[in-house]
């Protein structure tokens, strides 16, 4: 594997971690929020 490969690896790695903590708070706040329709 190249070194660039493994930076762009290193990258989504970094990228997804404070949107899957966003995406947790979304989806808890959705599930909470059932009744009310959809909340962005």
């Amino acid at each position: 594997m190249k070194w660039y490969t493994w930076l762009t690896i290193i990258l989504i790695i970094l990228l997804s971690i404070p949107l899957k903590t966003k995406f947790i708070k979304w989806w808890d706040r959705r599930q909470k929020n059932d009744k009310g329709g959809y909340d962005r």
